[in-house]
């Protein structure tokens, strides 16, 4: 499957044009809107979704490091700021997640390293398997420690249903890839056996694995040095390498170690493209030009060598953040402070903050239903806590009141937020009526860990009055307090 923005070979005549163009080539769809933390957000179609890596510090340190990077309006490098009350930010995630559904994305995992702490990757991939319907494809970038070191992680994957997995090596001799990689000592991966023996079992386990070679004057930057790159890795059964250029960043960084050692070991690309496929020429010795793939900041040929896929990529961070200022977002990142930008960079692009606490992910939740504009009141213990802010309440479930003309609605718009929607603990019938369900009272709806119970029969209050008289608070319609108070004890007096 190519993305959409591939052009096959044969409708190719000119690959001069196309590199002189590069991601100036790329077609971008119209834009769709979106409401997150309460603002509207126009979104790219197909844009992906990066819960930042950072459970724990990187175990490489690669000399090109983007996440050592300081763009000039940054504050801080999300890579300083390692993920710390796991249940808080699991929960604000899962807010971010449930106000997306509906708008499908790629997953892009990435950021340090992802596999370095297995219990964290776990819960991540449990999640996103909550949030199924969101990430038709799914893509795990990584270094392949952890991969290596816990075997739960290759089937976690494979159960997850992650598309692919990119394993990033610059060389396939240990000592030169150190050089370049930087392994901290304790890391089995470094060893040329131990990689070797994972992309084994990446294989074996059914995924598509494609090898990442970052290009650099200390590794491989040469058409001689790639070729030796892709017989090594054809001798181990791989199918996919992309060779990546070190990435184009303009004037927008503060110089600091990794910049210098980016300008010092820069390889250009396009150099090798025109070895591989002369302009107006006939393409190398064994290699077949298969077509070009233009992004909003990366542009890439395909080829094929012998059985192996071989990409060529360059690309750009000032086109990336040209593209971000231009009022689109073109990727969403979701960092350890609860944040989701549109950027990088942590305080660049904030489109909302998620608080992973119980009452605030309820009033969210509350809140997107309010902006359907569909008619309900909220009581119980979600209502009394938004008339009093003040009061320490646990919070297990919320409650609105809501007509039986509401109550279709009401579940398409669950089910559309992937909720599971149950009446008396029976599954929803999607043929059902209200006329179906009179006499039961209520439905309940399940988003994760979150229970919101929908009440379409009261038989001592007047659900449309309620509704009429409510007062609102944080964007949420909620019952008057005396009626209000009134059903809380009734509810006591009944359990009692």
């Amino acid at each position: 499957m190519r993305p959409n923005q591939f052009r096959h070979a044969s409708v190719v005549t000119n690959p001069g044009e196309y590199r002189e163009g590069r991601w100036r080539t790329f077609e971008p769809r119209a834009p769709i809107e979106r409401v997150l933390g309460g603002k509207p957000t126009l979104l790219r179609p197909g844009l992906t979704f990066t819960p930042y890596a950072n459970p724990t510090p990187c175990n490489a340190h690669c000399a090109f490091c983007s996440e050592e990077l300081l763009r000039l309006d940054a504050t801080r490098l999300s890579a300083k700021t390692p993920i710390g009350d796991r249940p808080s930010y699991f929960a604000a995630l899962d807010a971010a997640l449930t106000e997306l559904a509906g708008f499908e994305m790629g997953l892009s995992l990435s950021g340090l390293e992802a596999t370095s702490d297995p219990e964290w990757l776990l819960q991540l991939l449990a999640l996103v398997k909550r949030h199924d319907a969101l990430f038709p494809e799914r893509v795990l970038y990584t270094n392949g420690s952890g991969l290596h070191a816990d075997a739960r992680l290759i089937p976690a994957l494979v159960d997850a249903r992650f598309t692919r997995v990119e394993l990033s090596r610059c060389h396939f001799d240990e000592q030169v890839n150190h050089r370049v990689m930087r392994f901290d000592r304790d890391v089995e991966i470094r060893a040329r056996g131990a990689f070797e023996e994972t992309v084994r079992r990446v294989l074996a386990a059914g995924l598509d694995l494609k090898l990442v070679c970052i290009l650099n004057r200390q590794a491989v930057a040469t058409l001689d040095d790639v070729e030796r790159y892709l017989d090594d890795a054809a001798a181990l059964g791989v199918q996919r390498v992309v060779f990546r250029s070190l990435s184009e960043l303009g004037t927008l960084y503060r110089e600091n170690r990794e910049t210098r050692w980016i300008a010092q070991q820069r390889v250009s690309v396009r150099e090798l493209m025109d070895q591989v496929l002369p302009e107006g020429g006939v393409a190398r010795a064994g290699w077949t030009f298969e077509g070009v793939t233009s992004g909003y900041y990366y542009y890439n040929e395909v080829y094929r060598r012998g059985g192996v896929e071989v990409v060529l990529e360059g690309a750009s961070y000032v086109a990336h953040h040209d593209e971000v200022q231009a009022g689109v977002v073109q990727k969403l990142v979701f960092h350890s402070t609860g944040e989701l930008c549109g950027d990088w960079v942590p305080n660049a692009q904030v489109l909302a903050k998620y608080d992973g606490a119980p009452r605030a992910r309820h009033v969210r939740l509350l809140k997107s239903l309010a902006e359907t504009k569909l008619p309900f009141v909220t009581y119980g213990t979600a209502g009394l806590l938004l008339l009093h802010p003040e009061l320490e309440l646990t919070i297990k479930d919320s409650d609105i009141l809501l007509g039986p003309e509401a109550l279709l609605p009401f579940v398409q718009w669950a089910q559309s937020r992937g909720a599971q929607v149950t009446s008396w603990s029976e599954p929803w019938n999607a043929q059902w009526t209200a006329a179906d369900v009179a006499g039961r009272f209520y439905i309940r709806a399940t988003f994760g860990d979150l229970q919101l119970d929908a009440t379409y029969e009261e038989p001592d209050f007047s659900i449309p009055t309620l509704i009429r008289e409510a007062t609102w608070h944080e964007g949420v319609p909620v019952c008057p307090e005396g009626p209000l108070l009134a059903m809380k004890e009734r509810k006591r007096v009944r359990r009692d």
